[in-house]
């Protein structure tokens, strides 16, 4: 523990961590004003006039869309020579593009994600990464 704070390392993960929190609040407050008892009341009802068959087909392209997209930043990752390895690489970018997906802020949001989960990138890295996923999608 003493070497982690002598080499600042310490610093690091709480700044990872404090950053993460941090999004993690200006979400749920921008989220706050639209979660009246009315939602909560009527999600019930809405979820099981949802078939069997659309839930099915919902979860399969959402796997294979999150699976194609986790693969733009194993490209990413060889694009800027990161020397990430390829499977860490598409798990950081799957996981924080449907974070970026479900959060907004897309750009942001997946930067801080895939900071947050490889180590060994920098946060401005980071964001190169997210913005060159997120315009390469585009693009396409």
């Amino acid at each position: 523990m003493t070497r982690w704070v002598k080499n600042g390392y310490f610093k690091h993960i709480m700044l990872r961590a404090g950053l993460s929190f941090g999004v993690l609040c200006v979400c749920l407050y921008w989220l706050t004003p639209h979660l009246t008892q009315n939602v909560f009341a009527s999600l019930p009802s809405q979820l099981a006039n949802i078939s069997w068959a659309a839930w099915g087909a919902a979860l399969a392209l959402t796997a294979i869309s999150l699976w194609t997209v986790g693969r733009y930043d194993g490209v990413a990752h060889q694009h800027f020579a990161t020397r990430v390895p390829q499977h860490q690489a598409r798990a950081a970018g799957t996981i924080s593009i449907a974070l970026a997906q479900t959060l907004g802020v897309g750009v942001l949001t997946g930067a801080l994600a895939r900071w947050r989960m490889l180590r060994d990138v920098s946060f401005t890295t980071s964001l190169k990464l997210s913005a060159f996923v997120s315009l390469s999608f585009m693009i396409c």
